[in-house]
């Protein structure tokens, strides 16, 4: 057998195949800060003319089998795929769940195909009956250049009633330099937005700006700007709204030397006037350690209220502590305490409320597996 690595800048994928170059199994890793972690994993079979038979799908992180497709052929093709799931991690039995068909090809391989597919249409098993819900298609005319997805829904009286596509544009690396999006609508496909991206010579993105459809052009709507040091590390982003002829600002983040978040900030307007904005820091691992929310008043920041939170060695949430500004210092409102088992599970969430300088307990939520 071989391995192929297909690596990005936020994980991994390892393609296995076997002594006849077929594709038996597919590893995927996500990255942090410690290396890569192999959170999926999908084995194929094929049967005697080398069309796919099974594919199962594992969860490595929870660790057990999550669901599972089987494939009929018909004359060298694939006809008709069932979707299986489990209800929970204890279920033993398989749950008929889906059946798919009008099938055309499927690889894991192709990022862009659905699941594997590049066309399909759905059913759903009600009662004892196959009821058409959607239809799905990929189409690339030219090696993925230019590709569209079409996805239709809610199946009635011989024809779908609702849908949306989307056509992309990507450059030489495989990167979308544009994307136009429809919506169906009385059997006719009417534009709805488009979205146009700029990278920088090492293929990181620097800037995408989005268009609504109106009145026959296309008017502005909303821009995100992205920074970089010279080795690539992440230093900016900021997110702009299109109001009144002009952009202003939405959302905007910093990063550490090391290309970590180091803080963020958004603004909450109306009609394009400033109401109030939310400044959280964070600590070495990206988890938001302090949130801070101020009032735009008179042209000036008013402090309004700040959480405070903690989390144990896992970086899942252990406590979270809201204050309020009042008489130019803060003041205890509420918190939330949580737990969880050695698996990582939460087992138990309190909330209390701060009365009369006492935490008063006002509600608790335990939980079983």
């Amino acid at each position: 057998s071989r391995c192929e690595t297909d690596i990005s800048t936020d994980g991994k994928t390892e393609y296995y195949y076997n002594a006849s170059n077929q594709l038996y199994k597919v590893l995927y890793y996500s990255k942090n800060d410690a290396g890569y972690v192999l959170y999926s994993q999908r084995e194929l079979t094929y049967d005697e003319a080398g069309l796919p038979a099974t594919m199962t799908c594992y969860d490595c992180l929870a660790g057990y089998t999550d669901s599972k497709t089987v494939f009929t052929s018909s004359g060298n093709k694939l006809s008709e795929a069932l979707l299986y799931q489990k209800q929970s991690l204890s279920d033993e039995e398989w749950i008929l769940s889906e059946k798919r068909t009008d099938l055309n090809k499927y690889d894991l391989r192709v990022k862009y195909y659905i699941d594997g597919f590049d066309k399909y249409t759905s059913y759903r098993l009600v009662g004892e009956e196959w009821v058409k819900g959607s239809y799905n298609e990929i189409i690339s005319d030219d090696g993925g250049i230019h590709l569209t997805r079409i996805m239709l829904s809610d199946w009635n009286d011989g024809s779908f009633l609702s849908g949306s596509k989307t056509e992309a544009v990507f450059n030489s690396d495989g990167k979308v330099i544009s994307s136009i999006g429809s919506r169906w609508i009385n059997n006719d496909w009417v534009l709805s937005g488009k979205t146009e991206y700029e990278y920088n010579k090492s293929g990181k993105i620097t800037l995408n700006v989005s268009y609504q459809w109106a009145d026959g052009e296309w008017l502005p709507a909303s821009k995100n700007v992205y920074g970089y040091d010279e080795t690539g590390k992440p230093t900016f982003y900021t997110s702009y709204m299109w109001n009144n002829g002009e952009w202003v600002l939405f959302y905007e983040s910093e990063y550490d030397s090391d290309g970590k978040i180091k803080s963020t900030t958004s603004y909450t307007r109306i009609f394009g006037e400033l109401q109030s904005k939310t400044v959280g820091d964070y600590d070495k691992r990206g988890l938001v350690v302090l949130s801070v929310t101020y009032q735009y008043v008179d042209g000036e920041w008013v402090l309004y209220s700040k959480y405070e939170y903690e989390y144990n060695e896992n970086g899942q949430q252990t406590l979270s502590v809201k204050y309020e500004w009042q008489d130019a210092v803060w003041v205890e409102s509420s918190k939330t305490e949580m737990e969880y088992d050695k698996t990582g599970q939460r087992t138990l969430q309190i909330s209390y409320d701060w009365q009369n300088g006492n935490w008063v307990p006002t509600y608790k939520n335990e939980y079983t597996r």
